[in-house]
């Protein structure tokens, strides 16, 4: 939509341009954390976290990535939209690509599979199980996000919390004074404790109608 893209051109190229792009970038590495990723190292393909939101960017402003202001009137919010959806497709090629098979041949001795090690691994309902529980922990988390979104503080410390849960390193990751980080973690408590199990499981079911 060309006015999406000429829109989203005003904006970047005036006052708070500048201010987006920085917010930007500071998403990417945080959510890139989410994945385990650290600072001193490059993400699957060799990017980085700045790359990602710089190629967001660009295909916004080149109208290959559409920013629809009718869906969502706030352009930085499309933006960490597009960053995340990148980031998690990014990853999940990545462990397509590069999880090791648990079928294997030895140099002396016949194919070895899962079964060859009694007590390792999960049976078929317990990988049914684990995957469900999996599925269901990712839409809380997805859904407490959704609940932060748009406030900086709250979004820097649910992102910080997927590489550590101790105040005071979170408040080194983040830049928030600790004691701030503290407030911030009750806050957080208390949107998680109002995500009942029940809408959790209710939007995990949505999500697989759609996949």
């Amino acid at each position: 939509m060309a006015e999406g893209k000429e829109r989203a051109a005003e904006i970047l190229r005036g006052p708070e341009g500048e201010r987006i792009w920085l917010t930007l970038v500071d998403y990417s590495v945080k959510y890139a954390r989410r994945f385990g990723w650290r600072s001193d190292k490059t993400l699957p393909k060799g990017f980085s976290p700045e790359e990602i939101a710089k190629d967001v960017l660009i295909k916004v402003l080149e109208g290959k990535r559409v920013w629809d202001e009718a869906k969502e009137p706030i352009l930085l919010n499309a933006l960490k939209g597009m960053v995340q959806s990148d980031l998690s497709h990014l990853f999940d090629d990545y462990e397509g690509t590069h999880i090791e098979p648990t079928d294997r041949d030895l140099p002396d001795g016949p194919q070895l599979t899962a079964d060859s090690f009694p007590g390792q691994g999960l049976n078929p309902e317990e990988e049914t199980l684990q995957s469900e529980r999996n599925r269901l922990e990712a839409t809380a988390l997805d859904l407490i996000r959704a609940e932060v979104e748009g406030n900086l503080e709250l979004e820097s410390v649910f992102l910080a919390l997927y590489d550590s849960d101790k105040p005071k390193e979170i408040a080194r990751l983040t830049g928030i004074c600790a004691e701030r980080v503290y407030s911030l973690c009750r806050e957080l408590e208390r949107i998680a404790a109002k995500i009942t199990p029940s809408r959790v499981a209710r939007e995990a079911k949505e999500r697989r109608k759609h996949e």
